[in-house]
């Protein structure tokens, strides 16, 4: 009874209070509604398989600031900005899954400093390849990562 209860509330107050979404994506970036749906989903996704307990505020951009290469992830805001415009989305997605690997570092306290660690790195290569390919494997729709 209780969990009905709560469901009812949580509908009720989603509803009520559209609070702002944690993903912008840029004009320019020229995402169709599918973009979008493989985007929203593939967050989803990072947030089961990486433990994450939310979301946080994610940009995919039309421009490189701040001297940006594919993405970056700032500590002190645990805020993700993504370079989308002119790449294939399983690009996208792939750097995505990378910052995100870093956000779920600094949540396990292993980002020490603001300088580059290589280890932290290398982990979040390999937890991007590894989210990318069982997002796409998972769903023969989902293959279209690799065509959009």
């Amino acid at each position: 009874m209780i969990n009905n209860d709560m469901d009812k509330l949580r509908h009720f107050l989603k509803e009520s209070y559209q609070l702002p979404s944690p993903l912008t994506i840029d004009e320019g970036c020229n995402y169709g509604e599918n973009h979008w749906k493989y985007v929203k989903e593939f967050l989803e996704f990072c947030k089961t398989n990486l433990g994450l307990p939310n979301i946080p505020n994610i940009n995919i951009a039309d421009n490189r600031n701040n001297g940006m290469t594919t993405g970056a992830y700032e500590p002190s805001t645990d805020r993700i900005s993504v370079y989308g415009k002119g790449r294939a989305l399983v690009d996208v997605l792939r750097t995505l899954a990378h910052e995100l690997t870093h956000y779920r570092q600094r949540l396990n306290d292993q980002i020490k400093s603001n300088d580059r660690d290589w280890n932290l790195e290398g982990e979040a290569d390999a937890e991007a390849g590894k989210m990318v390919y069982t997002f796409a494997h998972q769903d023969p729709n989902y293959m279209q990562i690799y065509e959009l």
